[in-house]
């Protein structure tokens, strides 16, 4: 169940204005199929725009939107995490390239001698996919909107820690140096430098806090809580040179010794072209008309079939979970 306050007029009424439904907003509304269910989706077209759903992605007016930082933290779906191993792997998580790792359940350990200049990775083996265990059926969704998190020590005052994701035919790379280190922290795609920070550096012998993630064709790179990267690209629907066949996350280093620890994977909300509005054709939102989808993109029964939401349908923005009692939060 949900708990929900009404919007500001036109949507209830003048006594109970809070503020206008957002892009991102998890709202309750009357479905259009009988005006009498109450269906709860996130809010994705707002008023008046041109939307598709492309690779997974919503194009706004020709281009993509991103979601805003709480709403794309609320949508990260978990993948993998170092703090909850399985009892018996089916499919092994990680394959190192050479011998200087060492693979248990609870850390990666990386070790490349001194004299040993290369970079040296492990791969995650899993492939990331649009996929839950409840769903009733599966979309091979491959995506490349993941996040990567973890905790690393090193011991050297030389080298640095390195992270790589190929999609397709290219490839982001993102170096953070230790401190002692001339060599300046960077991100890379396919090649080339796209940004560098000279500040931006791990201290031996201290842990360090590493978030990576890509989502709406933004990298983002945060050490200890803080912004070292921010890059965005392909804006554009058509510069989107098509669906995502291959994805493959790496981590590892160079020159160093490092553990890597509580090690989480997830990956972004995938909106599946399922149904017939906005996904193979850009559909046009009418006046005082909403555009919602669910999280769960592969299941959900939304505006892909039923098309839009007329505001006299809206009944608030949903805030909190109530019940069962142990789920109990607020909603983002």
């Amino acid at each position: 169940s949900k708990h929900s306050f009404p919007f500001s007029p036109p949507l209830i009424n003048e006594r109970m204005m809070f503020s206008s439904p957002k892009r991102g907003d998890v709202i309750v509304f009357k479905t259009p199929a009988d005006n009498r269910t109450d269906y709860i989706k996130r809010l994705i077209g707002l008023p008046e725009e041109k939307l598709q759903v492309v690779n997974g992605d919503i194009y706004i007016n020709g281009k993509i939107v991103r979601k805003p930082e709480k709403v794309q933290d609320a949508l990260w779906a978990p993948v993998f995490d170092s703090n909850y191993p399985a009892k018996q792997e089916i499919v092994e998580n990680w394959e190192a390239d050479d011998e200087y790792w060492k693979i248990s359940k609870e850390q990666l350990h990386l070790n490349i001698p001194d004299q040993i200049k290369q970079k040296s990775y492990i791969t995650f083996k899993r492939e990331i996919t649009d996929y839950s265990v409840y769903n009733s059926e599966i979309i091979d969704a491959i995506s490349a909107d993941v996040m990567l998190a973890f905790d690393v020590t090193t011991t050297g005052k030389s080298g640095g820690i390195s992270i790589l994701l190929e999609e397709d035919k290219k490839t982001y790379e993102v170096f953070i140096r230790s401190r002692g280190l001339k060599e300046e922290s960077h991100l890379e795609i396919s090649g080339s430098i796209v940004d560098s920070n000279t500040d931006a550096f791990i201290n031996p012998q201290e842990t360090s806090r590493i978030e990576f993630s890509t989502a709406d064709n933004e990298i983002i790179v945060k050490l200890n809580d803080s912004v070292i990267f921010s890059h965005t690209y392909d804006t554009d629907l058509s510069s989107l040179e098509g669906y995502t066949k291959f994805s493959s996350l790496k981590l590892g280093g160079i020159n160093t010794d490092a553990i890597f620890k509580n090690i989480t994977i997830s990956r972004d909300v995938f909106y599946t072209e399922s149904g017939k509005w906005g996904t193979f054709n850009p559909v046009e939102i009418g006046e005082k008309q909403y555009f919602f989808l669910g999280d769960n993109s592969r299941n959900s029964n939304d505006s892909r079939y039923w098309k839009f939401v007329p505001e006299s349908n809206m009944v608030g923005r949903a805030f909190m979970v109530f019940w069962p009692l142990k789920t109990i939060k607020i909603i983002k």
